[in-house]
């Protein structure tokens, strides 16, 4: 084991026993590698700080409670680059208008339908909030992160198949309060 990864072993132990400020030298010393690996990963230039963000916030979330079966932890931090990359790189991002964008006042350049669907977006936002936290999980890993069931299942905890169960429960709860609130 080479000295950077034994230096990082012996931090993340101090961190997973309490003491916080192993995590900040944990970041202070390995955000600019977290920060490379995403350029290397085609995070664009101007996502990058909230890429490397999301690295340490999930790792921070998930390593106390993962550590056990992990052999390497730089193997751990590398995955967790490696998933918020591909994240980065496959985000569909929706460009929202301004109500204070002159143009958003030009009936053809917004179709009222393009209006309703964005309100229906947020009203679904709101009816997510109000699911219990492992519904909400599973269905924002699979629906906004794109994960796989079974990668969800391994993130949570839970079998493939109770999974599923979440995601469909979960989107069976959003439905009837939705409809609920339409009528």
């Amino acid at each position: 084991m080479s000295e950077a990864s034994q230096k990082f072993n012996d931090l993340v132990e101090r961190f997973c026993s309490g003491d916080e400020e192993a995590f900040a030298r944990i970041r202070s010393d390995f955000n600019r590698l977290v920060i490379s690996l995403c350029v290397k990963g085609n995070v664009p230039d101007d996502e990058l700080e909230d890429a490397a963000q999301e690295v340490w916030m999930r790792f921070s979330r998930n390593i106390c409670r993962e550590r056990d079966g992990i052999k390497e932890f730089f193997g751990y931090l590398y995955r967790i680059i490696f998933n918020v990359c591909d994240d980065y790189r496959n985000r569909k991002r929706s460009v929202l208008l301004s109500l204070d964008d002159e143009d958003f006042h030009n009936e053809n350049e917004i179709p009222a339908r393009d209006f309703k669907v964005e309100l229906e977006v947020q009203d679904v936002i709101e009816e997510l909030n109000l699911l219990p936290e492992p519904q909400r999980r599973a269905i924002i890993l699979k629906e906004w992160e794109g994960y796989s069931i079974e990668r969800i299942g391994q993130m949570m905890g839970e079998s493939a198949s109770n999974v599923k169960v979440l995601i469909h429960r979960g989107k069976t709860k959003i439905r009837k309060i939705f409809n609920r609130t339409k009528t």
